[in-house]
């Protein structure tokens, strides 16, 4: 179950890891995950303490770089970043700070949503207008149909001889005659 330490078991991180500080700074220290023997050195010093690997973002006093070589130069720390508590503090604090600009993004919001909903009303209300005229052009077009349907039929009515009918069918046909004239305004004495 002893697993055979090899110098590095995966080149890609390797490739990647390598220019890194932290990475750099352990190499030279020779303390870092491959010393000159290609195994894992013990992170416990001699003396029994714990020995401490910093962080990107932490600077370490006692590394000896070689200025010349620009493969071993540490530059300047790596800042942090942030954690999530810090981040939502920082966000928190933010937000308390800059209520006013927050009023104004609602103001600007809230007056963007009245002009939307006003140009809705009045695209809605020239669609009922549009649609009442069409209706009314409608019921105009209905009524002059039904009127010249109502006048042929008069013009039938007033066209039918009744001097060959039967009393009782005679005098249906005079009556609905009758109508017809004194509807249309033509004088008792004046026909056509």
């Amino acid at each position: 179950m002893h697993k055979e330490k090899k110098p590095f078991a995966f080149e890609e991180c390797y490739q990647v890891l390598q220019a890194l500080p932290k990475f750099k700074y352990l190499m030279i220290l020779g303390t870092g995950p491959m010393n000159e023997e290609g195994y894992d050195s013990n992170p416990v010093t001699p003396t029994g303490s714990f020995q401490h690997f910093e962080t990107p973002g932490e600077f370490c006093p006692n590394a000896q770089t070689d200025t010349n070589s620009s493969e071993n130069q540490i530059s300047k720390p790596l800042q942090r970043p942030l954690g999530q508590k810090a981040t939502k503090r920082a966000k928190r604090l933010g937000a308390s700070s800059s209520s006013s600009s927050l009023e104004s993004i609602i103001d600007e919001t809230s007056n963007k949503i009245t002009n939307i909903f006003r140009e809705n009303q009045e695209k809605r209300q020239h669609q009922r207008d549009s649609q009442n005229e069409r209706l009314d052009m409608a019921m105009q077009l209905k009524r002059e149909e039904l009127a010249m349907k109502r006048r042929e039929e008069e013009d039938r009515i007033m066209s039918i001889n009744t001097q060959n009918m039967p009393p009782d069918l005679r005098f249906y046909w005079q009556q609905r005659q009758q109508e017809i004239i004194s509807r249309r305004g033509i004088p008792p004495g004046n026909r056509f």
